[in-house]
């Protein structure tokens, strides 16, 4: 006897019998698809409940959602495709596969052990399936927000990137802090870019190098201002810099200085000095003529007073289809600090600091330029490179040092493992990424950086140049051999003395005219 038997029903009957059938949802497949979103249902309410109490944030959270989602969005699914199934078949006059013989009286059935033990058994194995998926999200989740995972495995392509990223200042960030950040929506930006990233990389479309600055990024009040504080004041900073010339003894020398950093909300001084630009109490704005923003062509700066200043490069002014056409970018962090965490370094900085530390023996006749040299030349790959490198310093004291190589031997072998290193780790042929590629605009040492704004060209309609008074961003305190002590104007400073040379630099210069961080320099 049935259970609707039982209670004195009776079963539902094919169309026109005149019973009262069951609801149409009441079918197999509709019945199953119902388990399945209820499993994958609770399966998110766990995620969700682990989410809001974990102590980590990571911007790829949303990764644990998608098998548990994917699973209720199938059970739903089946109870919809089900639902239809039954509207149909009953229009045809069928009969429903489901009927009163299939309910179960749970009263009878908890006595009997094998319902029991296959209850338990059931609960248990879906118990231990949703743990299973839940470990496997999270790991999912944990990977995907590595480093190695951004760097090396899912964006091969981004090697340069990170392996520079590992030396840079904020080298203890993750990258998805800035790359992806919190929250739903920073999720969903991330993913669609990196479904287009990947379907690029499957066609071979790959740029090289990749372009910067990033056109999708986070804003840089999302990104930096979650660690720095914009509005803090910092007035002077005192620098020192050592550089090594290009001669036969690597002459050492040296340059002090205050850099007037500015910035904050402090009273008259606010919005001062380098941090003039940033959006506290002046808003800059520019157009430029190429997509990695350093020819700027066209200036406007909104003071904290409401007034207006406009600026045109005279030499080469703004046609009227560009300034139809180029967007107007307003100023934030990353177009002065455009390498924060991928800055690439150019040889003659970073054979400078290797003498400057000790890494490269300052002994070794001419090894800055040599090493510059090396370092600037072309090569089809780091493998290639690492060869030359190895051949051309051996060569170079063979033939004109051979003195070098008999008595100070584990120097020169010493030298060219820091070269091949500094190569490795700083250029990166395979995908064209180098200084050059990637310029940091901090200064204007081996791009123009500064000048691109401030320069002899950039007027107002009366004439006035955005103004290029070195003064009023560092004080040069000391210079030379011996820079512990400085005799110096400090409203005013030193003229900065060009060590080659000797001469005082009292007009505006490009220095990236000569200084383009390779080789170009010495010769």
């Amino acid at each position: 006897m049935t259970d609707l038997e039982r209670n004195g029903e009776e079963p539902s009957r094919p169309a026109g019998d005149g019973e009262r059938r069951l609801p149409r949802i009441y079918n197999w497949l509709s019945i199953s698809g119902a388990i399945v979103a209820l499993i994958g249902s609770t399966a998110c309410a766990f995620f969700f409940a682990a989410d809001l109490t974990s102590r980590r944030e990571s911007g790829y959270m949303g990764v644990t959602y998608l098998p548990a989602l994917a699973l209720a969005l199938v059970g739903f699914a089946l109870v919809a495709a089900g639902f239809f199934r039954e509207v149909r078949r009953r229009k045809l006059g069928q009969s429903t596969s489901f009927t009163g013989e299939l309910f179960i009286d749970v009263r009878d059935k908890l006595t009997t052990t094998r319902f029991v033990a296959t209850f338990v058994v059931g609960a248990v194995a879906v118990t231990f399936g949703l743990l299973v998926i839940g470990a496997g999200s999270m790991r999912i989740v944990e990977f995907t927000s590595s480093n190695a995972f951004c760097g090396e495995v899912c964006h091969s392509v981004m090697h340069p990137e990170a392996a520079v990223y590992a030396n840079s200042p904020h080298a203890r960030i993750d990258c998805v802090e800035c790359h992806v950040g919190h929250g739903g929506d920073s999720f969903i930006r991330a993913k669609l870019n990196g479904a287009r990233q990947l379907y690029e990389f499957a066609i071979g479309k790959i740029s090289r190098p990749i372009p910067t600055p990033i056109r999708a990024r986070r804003p840089s009040r999302e990104m930096c201002e979650s660690c720095h504080w914009p509005e803090r004041f910092i007035d002077y900073k005192v620098i020192t810099r050592k550089y090594t010339l290009n001669d036969e003894e690597n002459t050492s020398v040296g340059l002090r200085m205050m850099i007037k950093v500015g910035g904050g909300e402090n009273g008259l001084m606010q919005g001062s000095g380098i941090h003039y630009h940033m959006v506290v109490a002046n808003k800059v704005e520019f157009i430029a003529r190429d997509p990695q923003r350093q020819q700027i062509a066209w200036v406007r700066i909104t003071r904290r007073d409401g007034t207006l200043g406009e600026y045109n490069d005279s030499d080469e002014p703004l046609t009227d289809t560009e300034r139809e056409t180029l967007p107007v970018h307003t100023m934030e962090c990353l177009d002065c600090h455009s390498r924060p965490a991928h800055q690439f370094e150019a040889p003659v900085d970073s054979v400078n600091q290797a003498i400057a530390t000790g890494r490269i023996s300052r002994d070794l006749p001419y090894i800055k330029v040599e090493s510059v040299r090396l370092l600037s030349a072309e090569y089809p790959s780091q493998a290639a490179a690492t060869k030359a490198i190895d051949a051309g310093l051996t060569a170079f004291y063979r033939e004109n040092h051979s003195e070098v190589l008999e008595e100070e031997a584990d120097s020169v072998q010493n030298a060219i493992e820091v070269v091949q290193s500094i190569y490795r780790s700083t250029i990166f042929p395979e995908m064209a990424a180098n200084w050059m590629a990637h310029p940091n605009n901090i200064g204007h040492w081996d791009s123009p950086g500064c000048f691109r704004c401030h320069n002899d060209v950039m007027e107002s309609e009366d004439g006035d140049a955005i103004f290029t008074d070195c003064t009023k961003c560092h004080v040069n305190l000391a210079q030379g051999d011996d820079i512990t002590i400085a005799e110096a104007n400090f409203e005013f400073g030193a003229s900065f003395v060009h060590p080659e040379d000797g001469e005082a630099f009292d007009e505006f210069t490009l220095c990236s005219d000569c200084h383009t961080g390779g080789i170009d320099l010495y010769e």
